[in-house]
C-alpha cells in the first residue's frame, strides 16, 4: 500500500492520465467480444499449416525515485512524463498431421529490448503418435499414455508460464506486466508427458540447462518434473513442479540457466530503475548451480471469474563468482473478474520476492512487492487494450544490488501504462 508520503507527492502525469482514462473509456464504448484463432494458410493430404501474429504497442507514464539510489557505473535520469515504447512483434507456425504429431516454431520480429533483432524463440515437435506406415507403429502402444516433445521450448516450470506475456504474445496475460518474479527460459531438450481422461498429468524432462548451446567444461544437463490435477467438480487446478541445473563450480561460458537469471525478451516497463532488460523485475543469481520448485492453484467457478495464485522457491548458489549465493521465496494471486461476458474485464494482481538470502548473507532478508490494478477491453475482433496501474517498491535490505539499483535504498516506480495487442 502507499503510505501518506507517497500520496503527497506531487502529480506529474496529469495529461497521460487524462489521455489513458478517455482511451479506456471509448474501449467499453467499444468493445466486442474477442475471437483470436490462428490463419489456416493450407490443408493437404492431412497436413495443415497455421500462422499467428501478435503485435503489441505500449504507452506508459511511469516514475522512480532512485535517481540517487543506483550502484557505481549506473547513471540515472529523470523519466518523461510519457512515453511511447517501440512496437514489438512476434511470428509464429504450427503444422498439424491429424492426431499424429504438431510442430511449432516461432521468431520475435522486435523486442523491448532489441528492436532491430529477429530472434529464434521455440521450435519444436510434439509427437502424439507414429502413422501406421512408420518404422515403429507397434510403439502406439506406449503414445496411447504419453506425448513425447522434443526440440527447444519453454521449460515447462509453473503454471504462470501459460498466462504470463511472452514479448508480443500477451493476451493470456489479464495485466500488462508480468508477477515480480516471472521464470522462463527456453532449452533443447525432451519432455515425457502423460495425461488422462480425469485430468490428472504428469511430466518429466532434460534439457541443456542453458540458453544457447554451451560445450564449455563443466556444461550439465538440467532437470525438471511436473504434475497437475484438474478437479472440476470445485471447480480447481492444481500443479508442482521442480527444476534443477547444476554445471558445477567449473563450468565457464555465457551462463547457467536463464529460469531466474534473466528476462530476454524483455520486461513491459522501460525506463525504470537500470532500464535493463526487463526493468524491476527481480533476477535470481547466475543460474549455473540452481534448484528450484513452484506450487500453483487456479479456482475458476465460471466464464466470468478467476482466481489464480502461486507460491515458489529459488535457491542459486552462483558458481559463476559473478556474485553471492541467494535463496528467494516468491508467490502472487492474481483476479479476473468479467464486468461485461468476454468483452470488458478487470483484473489485479499482487506478487512479492522474499529474499531468504541475498548477496550471500542469510540476515539479509529484505522484500520486492509489486501491485499491479487494471484491465482490458476488446476492441476489435482481435485487438485488445490494457490499461494498469503498477508499484513496485523494494524494503528491509541491509545491501546489495540488483538491476544497478542499491535495495537498501528502498528503490520503487510506480505509474501508468497502457497497452494495444492485436493477435490472430
Amino acid at each position: 500500500m502507499m503510505t501518506d508520503e507517497q500520496n503527497r507527492k506531487p502529480a506529474r502525469h496529469g495529461k497521460p492520465l487524462a489521455a489513458f482514462g478517455l482511451g479506456l473509456a471509448l474501449s467499453f464504448l467499444l468493445a466486442i467480444p474477442a475471437s483470436v484463432n490462428a490463419i489456416l494458410l493450407t490443408e493437404i493430404n492431412g497436413y495443415e499449416l497455421h500462422m499467428e501474429v501478435h503485435t503489441v504497442g505500449r504507452l506508459q507514464a511511469l516514475d522512480h525515485d532512485a535517481d540517487d539510489k543506483a550502484a557505481a557505473g549506473f547513471a540515472r535520469e529523470e523519466l518523461s512524463d510519457a512515453g511511447l515504447q517501440h512496437a514489438i512483434g512476434n511470428l509464429g507456425w504450427r503444422l498439424f498431421y491429424e492426431d499424429y504429431y504438431e510442430v511449432f516454431f516461432d521468431v520475435t520480429l522486435a523486442s523491448r529490448v532489441n528492436a532491430d533483432k529477429v530472434w529464434g524463440h521455440q521450435g519444436y515437435i510434439l509427437l502424439k503418435r507414429l502413422p501406421e506406415d512408420s518404422l515403429f507403429p507397434a510403439a502406439n502402444a506406449v503414445f496411447d499414455h504419453i506425448d513425447i516433445k522434443a526440440g527447444h521450448f519453454m521449460v515447462d516450470f509453473g503454471n504462470e508460464i501459460h498466462r504470463r506475456s511472452n514479448n508480443a504474445d500477451v493476451q493470456r496475460n489479464p495485466l500488462i506486466g508480468n508477477p515480480v518474479v516471472s521464470p522462463h527460459a527456453t532449452e533443447a531438450g525432451i519432455e515425457i508427458i502423460h495425461r488422462n481422461e480425469r485430468g490428472f498429468g504428469a511430466m518429466i524432462g532434460t534439457g541443456s540447462g542453458v540458453a544457447t548451446e554451451n560445450f564449455s567444461e563443466g556444461a550439465r544437463f538440467s532437470y525438471r518434473g511436473k504434475v497437475w490435477a484438474e478437479i472440476p467438480e470445485i471447480p480447481v487446478d492444481v500443479a508442482a513442479s521442480y527444476y534443477r541445473a547444476n554445471h558445477g563450480s567449473g563450468f565457464q561460458g555465457f551462463g547457467g540457466s536463464n529460469l531466474f537469471r534473466t528476462e530476454r525478451l524483455g520486461g513491459a516497463y522501460a525506463g525504470v530503475w537500470d532500464d535493463g532488460n526487463a526493468p524491476g523485475h527481480v533476477m535470481i543469481g547466475d543460474g549455473a548451480n540452481l534448484e528450484a520448485w513452484q506450487l500453483d492453484a487456479g479456482w475458476n467457478p465460471n466464464d466470468r471469474f478467476e482466481l489464480v495464485g502461486h507460491f515458489g522457491r529459488a535457491d542459486d548458489k552462483n558458481a559463476l563468482g559473478a556474485g553471492d549465493s541467494e535463496t528467494w521465496l516468491y508467490y502472487g494471486a492474481t483476479g479476473k473478474v468479467y464486468l461485461l461476458p468476454d468483452a470488458v474485464y478487470a483484473a489485479a494482481r499482487y506478487s512479492a520476492a522474499d529474499a531468504q538470502r541475498f548477496a550471500g548473507d542469510s540476515s539479509n532478508d529484505g522484500r520486492i512487492d509489486r501491485f499491479q490494478i487494471g484491465g482490458g477491453a476488446w476492441v476489435l475482433d482481435g485487438l485488445l487494450l490494457k490499461l494498469e496501474y503498477v508499484y513496485q517498491s523494494a524494503s528491509g535490505f541491509d545491501h546489495g544490488t540488483m538491476s544497478g539499483v542499491e535495495l537498501n535504498q528502498d528503490p520503487e516506480f510506480q505509474g501508468l501504462i497502457a497497452e494495444f495487442s492485436f493477435s490472430f
